[in-house]
């Protein structure tokens, strides 16, 4: 159909839902084009807004003249937009979101090639920057690597410019067809400009136009893209775009590399599995996943410029090569994939060395090893050669395996060896050498990554106090110090950073100043006065008369020296200087949190330019009281800076030595210290209930350091109705009365912002205080939360509630699965996932509570068996292995002597 002939150049379409926030700055945008204002139009269609935005769409509708509204009831963004091209009298449609932005030159320039090049494409494209509003920095997308200037691009030739988001413009051409599909709510923006592409295969790039795209952080985009919500959406994406590829041949590799696009970021982000669901569901949903990759050819995931390697390696594996023969070679240059002749290049097997600590005479290093074909191999044999000897280097699992995604998407291997430092020698070299399945690996990367050392790093050399060492090409060398060597790479580092040699002399100062001093350091979360594990250790450390000086990291330290007067003196600022140097002085450091700036207040650039201030020390992880998320890519032995964790049960024991790399002489067996502050006396607990429920990511926003409350966000998901139906429930039945208890709601920190959402009017329901005591408790109702253990400890009965279950096991939570299931075989109390079963759950508890004859449950005999400990002497026990570490002289029992 012809294009619309009109003395208006260009409509601007704009849907509007609940922005009036940025709206403004929006239309300010595009009024503010140097294009003459009556060469275009701004069409505003508000999508049945409920926060006052129809308001402001009208005001600025009735203040310019170029300005039109469209208002209608709620139905979506491609309605929106549908409605907004029907009206559109403009030659050409562009799009634009509400809360985006457009550079001043954008509609001219837009016109301008478009006139051009009218013939050969129907839609063009023009650049993409990602915006952060709070720091004001800016990110171009991928694509544009693509192109080089204004023109036109034959999407045959130029199959990877993956055209996903809505910085596009089109001829008005008023056809009824052209229309965003209306079902879906996911993918339909990527639909919609495949098929405006699909007739001529090309598309048109303008350089001088600027769509601004405003990243702030919100999750809603994640929580919609979430397969709970789109996966159904994803599948009919990805299917259209098979059918286009086979409508039009010149669009098949394009529509394979969009969907690979697509796959990329979804495993990236743990977007793609359906794991909200189980049983013949789960497996259907994964067979339609699964007959369509299978259907994208092994080159094109060769060739994808966004999938990484290991990821290519994790879905050829996964999707492809179930009935092909494959074989592997590993060259000097390349290791190359050959599957039914067809080949695959990709990376050479790497090893990357993370943690170096120069100890007793040795260097103790833990690395790993990595290459993107070892999911498609057998396992590796790796050795260490120095002089004529050679030595096999044991190699374990790693949680490498989990490589940029949430499920093992390659094979790694950890190892960890002990290298003399050979003092009496100049230097001596290292090589690694590897064969899998007797076939040689020509030549190994050698990356000197050190995230824990220490050392002075610069530049792939690690200056240790007797010792150097040293990458060079596939080469560890270990050197004698020298002085030359010595001021060289001090005076590189200097230039790189002016502030450097001003940090290492403050440092060097306190240093003297308390050379004699042995210190211990404590740390929970600084930003947070209650009573965590680090400072209940400290309150009974500080009593011992052991020489040692102890402080503890903290920014509430009038609160706390208040409450707690032994601390006066001793509360350190976190990231100050006297943080800084302390985190490098301890022998111990106590930390609560795995966020390193908690127990290292300094960037890795920073400590890599003070690491050899930093003498014999070792990093306990006290954790919050029992392990139990299960999120091994982010809190495992390989991945953290901790030499040791403390547990309380064999749970964690068994599942950090097989699911998280930990090795067992890194574990402390004396139990955590704030079970020592849980009363286990036999003392009947008051008739009380109190329900914990854990935070949810995907329900605030903000940062971690504060969480900001979205209510309409809350009060529509399906936790809070659950919980407000359940207590509503309660309260209705009167079944609090019925058997004489009262009900406390306490919420977790993360979610203090919800707390006027969780006031109830009647007299026995109440939020409760900061401090609690376990024991007067008589049941406890919870989630997924850790602190459910507390009450386990203290013999309380538990009852599981958890109304959003889908949206746990989908990963909105940042993770959906535990580390033991809470069914009957294993958890502490009944599962409900609806208002109505924790309803008859609790009413059987409470009645039997009335019976003091009644035998014990199985619930209840599981919760006397599962801690290690139930004496009240953690803390002691805890204090008596951190002072045998202290004393140790060598602490590299855990590592693979080289001799």
């Amino acid at each position: 159909m012809a294009s619309l002939k009109s003395e208006i150049s260009m409509s601007v379409v704009i849907p509007v839902y609940n922005k009036a926030d940025r709206l403004e700055e929006c239309v300010e945008s595009v009024l503010g084009q140097t294009a003459n204002k009556a060469s275009f139009e701004i069409i505003l269609v508000d999508d049945g807004s409920t926060d006052g935005s129809l308001s402001l769409c009208r005001n600025m509708a009735e203040r310019h003249s170029c300005i039109r509204l469209i208002s209608q009831t709620n139905q979506g963004v491609s309605a929106a937009r549908n409605a907004g091209m029907k009206a559109a009298v403009g030659r050409y449609i562009m799009f634009l979101d509400a809360d985006d932005l457009i550079s001043p030159g954008t509609i001219q320039s837009l016109v301008s090639v478009f006139e051009k090049c009218e013939q050969d494409t129907d839609l063009i494209t023009y650049p993409l920057q990602y915006f952060n509003p709070y720091t004001g920095s800016r990110k171009s997308h991928k694509r544009e690597t693509w192109f080089d200037g204004d023109g036109v691009y034959d999407l045959e030739k130029y199959p990877y410019v993956a055209q996903t988001t809505m910085n596009v413009c089109i001829r008005n051409e008023q056809d009824p067809d052209a229309v965003f599909a209306y079902g879906m709510k996911m993918g339909e923006d990527q639909l919609f400009i495949t098929e405006r592409l699909k007739g001529k295969a090309k598309i048109g790039y303008c350089s001088k136009a600027e769509y601004i795209y405003t990243k702030d952080g919100s999750n809603a985009s994640r929580q919609g893209n979430n397969p709970l919500y789109a996966f159904d959406d994803m599948i009919t994406l990805y299917q259209s775009l098979l059918d286009i590829a086979q409508e039009n041949p010149a669009m098949k590799e394009y529509a394979y590399q969009l969907i690979l696009y697509n796959i990329d970021w979804r495993l990236r982000g743990d977007l793609l599995f359906p794991t909200f669901c189980t049983g013949d569901e789960r497996s259907g949903k994964e067979q339609q996943l699964a007959s369509i990759l299978k259907r994208i050819p092994m080159l094109s995931y060769a060739r994808s410029p966004y999938l990484s390697e290991y990821h290519k390696g994790y879905l050829l594996n996964r999707y492809i090569l179930s009935k092909e023969e494959v074989s592997v070679s590993y060259g000097c240059e390349r290791t190359t994939v050959s599957i039914n002749k067809k080949y695959w290049e990709t990376d050479k097997p790497k090893i990357t060395i993370t943690h170096c600590l120069e100890s007793a005479g040795h260097l103790l290093m833990r690395g790993h090893f990595d290459c993107p074909a070892f999911i498609l191999d057998s396992q590796p044999i790796l050795s260490l050669c120095f002089g004529e000897k050679r030595v096999e280097v044991l190699l374990d699992s790693s949680s490498f395996e989990y490589n940029e995604a949430k499920v093992k998407t390659a094979k790694s291997y950890n190892f960890a060896i002990e290298i003399p430092t050979e003092p009496d020698r100049h230097s001596i070299s290292y090589w690694f050498i590897a064969e899998v399945s007797r076939r040689p690996i020509e030549r190994i990367d050698v990356a000197l990554t050190l995230k824990r050392h220490n050392a002075f790093v610069v530049d792939g050399t690690a200056l240790f106090r007797k010792c150097m060492l040293q990458v060079s090409g596939d080469n560890l060398i270990i050197h004698r110090k020298r002085i030359a060597s010595t001021a060289l790479l001090f005076a590189k580092k200097a230039m790189e950073d002016r502030s450097f040699l001003v940090k290492r002399l403050l440092v060097s100062m306190l240093m003297m100043r308390r050379r004699k001093q042995r210190v211990w350091l404590y740390v929970d979360l600084p930003a947070s006065p209650t009573k965590g594990n680090a400072l209940i250790q400290f309150l009974h450390d500080i009593e011992k008369d052991d020489g040692i000086e102890r402080y503890y990291i903290s920014n509430c330290g009038e609160q706390l020296e208040k409450e707690h007067p032994v601390l006066l003196g001793h509360v350190v600022k976190c990231e100050t200087v006297e943080h800084v140097f302390l985190s490098l002085k301890a022998e111990i450091i106590f930390a609560s949190y795995v966020e390193s700036f908690t127990y290292r207040p300094m960037s890795q650039s920073t400590y890599d330019g003070l690491g050899d201030y930093a003498g014999k020390q070792e990093l306990i992880y006290l954790q919050h009281g029992v392990l139990h998320a299960r999120m091994p890519w982010y809190i495992s032995y390989d991945r953290l800076l901790f030499d040791k964790i403390v547990i309380s049960t064999q749970l964690e024991a068994t599942n950090l030595t097989h699911r998280y790399c930990f090795p067992d002489s890194s574990i402390i067996y004396s139990g955590m210290p704030r079970f020592d502050m849980i009363s286990v006396e036999n003392i009947r607990p008051k008739k009380k209930i109190l329900f914990a429920p854990s935070w949810r990511a995907y329900l605030v926003a903000g940062k971690a350091s504060r969480r900001t409350a979205v209510d309409d966000l809350l009060i529509s998901s399906s936790f809070y109705r659950g919980v407000k139906t359940f207590v509503s429930r309660l309260i209705e039945e009167r079944l609090l009365e019925k058997w004489g208890f009262s009900l406390e709601i306490k919420l977790h920190p993360n979610f203090s912002c919800y707390k006027h959402l969780f006031v109830f009017d009647n007299d026995n329901v109440s939020l409760s205080s900061e401090q609690i005591l376990e024991s007067d408790y008589a049941v406890v109702i919870t989630d997924y939360s850790s602190y459910a253990y507390d009450f386990v400890y203290a013999g309380c009965d538990i009852l599981y509630f958890i109304p959003d279950y889908k949206e746990f096991k989908a990963g909105l939570n940042q993770y959906s699965e535990l580390d033991f299931s809470l069914d009957k075989n294993e958890g502490f109390g009944p599962l409900s996932t609806n208002a109505e079963d924790a309803i008859t759950e609790l009413a059987l508890v409470l009645s039997r509570t009335e019976n003091d004859d009644i035998d014990q449950t199985v619930y209840q005999k599981r919760c006397q068996k599962f801690f290690f400990h139930h004496d009240g002497k953690n803390s002691d026990r805890l204090y008596e292995a951190s002072q045998a570490l202290a004393n140790e002289k060598d602490s590299g029992s855990f590592y693979q002597e080289v001799k």
